[in-house]
């Protein structure tokens, strides 16, 4: 029987971080025993096969970054498997040199970032929440837009957590080899106009380009305010180009969207699903307020909490009433000018009087 390139390249790795004694997920040698190695892999049994030739390259850029980590004193962690490794690689466009940097980044993230446990997810689950799948199987995380508005601003740095945790887990239970990706619904109902969370949002986004790199397959924002839309194009800014092609804002017709793309939708979202996590919604919502508080690590009674989460709401409505205000202002101005301008143009000959 004849092994693969790739079968083969992996083998012998193993054979040498084996003899080495290296720690796992690195790769062991010198940087001539390795350059030696990938020339023998590279020249044997050639065929002008596209597959074979691709699998070359992988080898290559695989056995660099082994070598280039391993020289530095970093260990890949488990959690970072080859295919995971050939995702970053697929957005790095080739160059080793942004690879190398990106993959060094999420290691050391990974190091210091503190993700929740399912358990500890709990608290959150009437805000993020998986819930089945779209028509392409690809798993579904919605996302209560108003509900994480409402949080005070420890409260929302700890739900962009449970935003990164819960595509951590996602990855871990949901996805696989056939289903390599996901669809994140953002639901904007209830929204204020300026109350959209950007500096939130725009820190989910940055996490999870950074660290999960080609996982989104669509995401889409629906019943997000027509004002909002404005300020919410600072939060676009920051996706790259090939997440923006898999941006899709729905407007009123979001239902009429939304059925093309899933089957089961919960109820809030006009859909029929009987799910026991949609039967117990409004029990869900109940209970919203003691496991938060318990989350959001405050030391007193509940009604504590209700009054951090009813300032912010407050704060809101403030900012909301001092935008409105800026923009009569604003309003006010212009057509003052307007009218000196037009008074100027039809009544000449009192400014040129005045004027002498």
């Amino acid at each position: 029987m004849v092994l693969s390139r790739p079968l083969l390249f992996l083998s012998v790795a193993a054979c040498l971080s084996d003899e080495s004694g290296s720690s796992k997920g690195t790769l062991s040698g010198s940087s001539a025993e390795l350059t030696e190695l990938s020339s023998q892999l590279a020249t044997q049994d050639i065929r002008p096969d596209n597959k074979i030739s691709r699998s070359v390259v992988m080898e290559d850029w695989l056995l660099k970054l082994y070598a280039e980590l391993d020289k530095q004193g970093i260990t890949i962690p488990v959690r970072m498997n080859v295919d995971e490794l050939h995702r970053f690689y697929d957005v790095s466009d080739g160059d080793f040199a942004r690879f190398l940097s990106s993959v060094k980044k999420t290691i050391l993230w990974r190091q210091k970032y503190g993700l929740y446990s399912p358990q500890e997810l709990e608290a959150w689950v009437n805000m993020v929440f998986w819930h089945g799948s779209d028509v392409m199987q690809r798993p579904c995380l919605i996302i209560r837009v108003r509900l994480a508005a409402a949080l005070t601003s420890n409260g929302q740095a700890q739900f962009v957590r449970a935003v990164v945790s819960q595509v951590e887990y996602g990855v871990l239970n949901l996805l696989d080899a056939e289903r390599s990706q996901m669809t994140v619904l953002l639901d904007c109902e209830g929204l204020s106009p300026f109350g959209f969370p950007v500096t939130t949002f725009r820190s989910c986004a940055i996490l999870l380009q950074d660290h999960y790199p080609n996982r989104l397959g669509s995401l889409l924002v629906v019943r997000l305010p027509s004002v909002a839309r404005v300020i919410t194009q600072t939060l676009f800014q920051v996706l790259k180009p090939r997440t923006r092609r898999k941006l899709m804002i729905v407007g009123e017709d979001y239902r009429a969207v939304l059925s093309r793309y899933f089957e089961d939708l919960p109820p809030f979202l006009g859909g029929n699903c009987s799910c026991s996590k949609c039967s117990n919604e409004a029990e869900t919502v109940g209970k919203t307020t003691s496991i938060d508080f318990r989350d959001h690590r405050l030391n007193g009674s509940s009604s504590d909490f209700e009054r951090c989460v009813g300032s912010s709401l407050y704060t809101n409505q403030e900012h909301v009433k001092i935008a409105v205000a800026g923009s009569l202002l604003v309003w006010l101005c212009v057509v003052f000018v307007l009218a000196v301008h037009y008074h100027q143009l039809v009544f000449p000959q009192l400014y040129y009087r005045t004027g002498s």
